[in-house]
C-alpha cells in the first residue's frame, strides 16, 4: 500500500454505497476529491494506493484507484449496451447531470443513458 497524504473533507452524498462491510464515498476538500473507504479488509485496500487515518482509508482519484474501485465495485465497469435505445448526453464537466437524471426518470425505463 503505497502512502499519499489526503487531508479530511466533506463526503458528497450522493456517492455512498456500501459492499459487504466496505462503505465507499467520494470527499471534497478545498482544492479536490478523494476516495475514502470505511471498513475494508486489508485484501482489499492492498488494491488501492493511498493512506489510513481514523479508521479510514483516503485515496487520491487516480487511473489505478479507478480500475480497484471497478474491481471492488463491479458495476461501475464499463458494459456493452447491446441493441437497446441509448443517448448520448456529452457532458464531460457533469454540469447537467442532475437534469439529465431528472429526464431520463421522466421518459421511463428502457433508456440507457451514455457520455
Amino acid at each position: 500500500m503505497n502512502q499519499t497524504t489526503t487531508a479530511p473533507g466533506t463526503a458528497i452524498a450522493d456517492s455512498v454505497i456500501s459492499r459487504e462491510e466496505a462503505t465507499f464515498w467520494l470527499e471534497r476538500t478545498r482544492s479536490s476529491k478523494g476516495l475514502v473507504i470505511e471498513g475494508a479488509t486489508s485484501d482489499l485496500l492492498d488494491t488501492f494506493t493511498g493512506s489510513a487515518d481514523s479508521g479510514r482509508f483516503r485515496a487520491d482519484l487516480t487511473a489505478d484507484n479507478a480500475l480497484a474501485l471497478r474491481k471492488a465495485l463491479p458495476h461501475l465497469a464499463p458494459a456493452k449496451l447491446g441493441l437497446g435505445t441509448s443517448v448520448g448526453f456529452g457532458d464531460r464537466l457533469g454540469i447537467c447531470t442532475p437534469g439529465h437524471v431528472r429526464s431520463l426518470k421522466a421518459a421511463g425505463a428502457g433508456i440507457k443513458p451514455t457520455r
